[in-house]
């Protein structure tokens, strides 16, 4: 099952790619919040903080959530979400490049106030969308089903396993609400058509990360793409926006792990994308 055919109707190119620059200018703007982080001084959280790992981890894993999506054939879902993990991810950084933040050696402050504000006009310039109105519920199934026979003893495949199963009832009870009737073993929720819109969005971004996932591993096993760690923390960010019923299973500190793959690649001039592009 490959991720282009997940979400139907496609988006036109042209929606996606002022997403594409918006997304570079994140990347850029994450580099210098991680520069800043690194010089010690007043107002500014240093990097080895919980509340730094938990800020550069955190968007760290919403830029791979958001490459995963644009970099399928047929991204419905993009236009819709793309712009929201974007915005949210900049306020974030910006308690790096606001104004208690004194200026730093290097400049990366002031660039990185450069990068949040071009980025909110490439948004700007972005057609509005309504979001998906329908998913293919049978593709997506099948490839957040394809977690629940995850084998390996790596920290975070177990919380996969058992979040498998929190995002398949997610998917039952859109298609439940989609068709307005009720499914026995399904809570099905009754929310407004822009959360609903949402939810589908949402949903149809946890599965095409499962299918790079479960794709990697199969692929390249000893990749970063195959570790279960980024999986493990874009679904727990996705699994809190959709305001789904908690993973029994215990998650490992992904925050931790992706605060130092961030700092790898920065050492190494390598790009936040899923493969870590050289700059």
């Amino acid at each position: 099952m490959r991720p282009d055919v997940l979400v139907r109707p496609p988006a036109p190119a042209t929606r996606v790619r002022p997403l594409t620059t918006a997304l570079g200018r994140l990347e850029t703007a994450l580099r210098c919040a991680v520069a800043t982080a690194a010089v010690r001084r007043p107002g500014v959280r240093p990097l080895g903080s919980r509340s730094a790992r938990r800020t550069l981890g955190g968007v760290f894993l919403d830029v791979l959530c958001c490459h995963c999506l644009l970099n399928a054939p047929q991204p419905a879902a993009a236009s819709y979400l793309v712009p929201r993990l974007l915005r949210q991810s900049a306020e974030e950084l910006g308690l790096y490049f606001g104004p208690h933040v004194p200026a730093g050696p290097g400049g990366h402050t002031a660039v990185g106030r450069g990068q949040l504000r071009a980025l909110d006009r490439e948004l700007a310039s972005a057609p509005s969308e309504d979001g998906p109105d329908r998913l293919d519920g049978d593709r997506l199934g099948a490839a957040l089903a394809g977690l629940r026979s995850v084998t390996g003893r790596e920290p975070g495949t177990a919380w996969l396993r058992s979040a498998a199963g929190v995002f398949l009832e997610e998917l039952a009870s859109i298609h439940g609400e989609g068709f307005e009737r009720s499914c026995p073993a399904v809570v099905v929720r009754r929310t407004p058509q822009r959360a609903l819109a949402e939810r589908r969005a949402l949903l149809a971004a946890a599965a095409v990360c499962a299918e790079v996932w479960l794709a990697a591993r199969a692929e390249e096993p000893s990749a970063f793409l195959a570790d279960p760690a980024w999986l493990t923390g874009v679904l727990l960010r996705t699994s809190a926006r959709l305001g789904a019923a908690p993973v029994r299973a215990t998650a490992p500190d992904v925050a931790g792990a992706a605060t130092a793959e961030v700092l790898v690649r920065c050492a190494r001039g390598r790009r936040f994308d899923p493969h870590g592009t050289p700059l």
